[in-house]
């Protein structure tokens, strides 16, 4: 075992890259891809005749994997975390002033909008009709607060 990992052979860094690739792919998070790239890339080098062998591959492996990485993430290939949106999805300000159309008439105040495309719960200290024109003018937990539009 410790000759395999001292000079490996060609198939040992095709199956290094393949099962880095297989991690990486259920994982989604596009940092093992360089390491995977970079076994794959050894493993190639490790095949042509007149090259290092032995410890130099691991070194090899080691300065394709950083180069690569280093590459990667000044070309911008890396994955975006943060939301390109900051606005969280739930927030009043995102709902507030938005037109909304009245699915039934309210009883007792309250009653189901349409704001886009979903559907929601809303309170309005007037009568609503059916199908009329609301604007939302602010949010409770889950329900929306609306008024007929002026």
């Amino acid at each position: 075992m410790l000759e395999l990992l001292m000079d490996p052979p060609f198939w040992f860094w095709i199956s290094i890259a393949a099962f880095i690739l297989l991690v990486e792919i259920n994982l989604g998070t596009f940092d093992l891809l360089w390491p995977a790239a970079g076994a794959a890339l050894t493993g190639l080098v490790s095949a042509l005749p007149f090259l290092p062998s032995g410890a130099w591959e691991w070194v090899l492996f080691i300065v394709i994997t950083l180069v690569l990485t280093v590459l990667a993430r000044t070309m911008g290939l890396h994955r975006k975390l943060q939301p390109t949106d900051k606005r969280p999805l739930n927030n009043a300000d995102t709902r507030i002033g938005q037109p909304a159309l009245a699915l039934s008439a309210f009883e007792a105040g309250r009653g189901r909008v349409r704001l886009g495309d979903t559907d929601w719960t809303a309170r309005a200290e007037v009568e609503v009709s059916e199908g009329q024109n609301l604007v939302v003018t602010g949010v409770d937990g889950t329900e929306l607060i609306v008024q007929p539009q002026d």
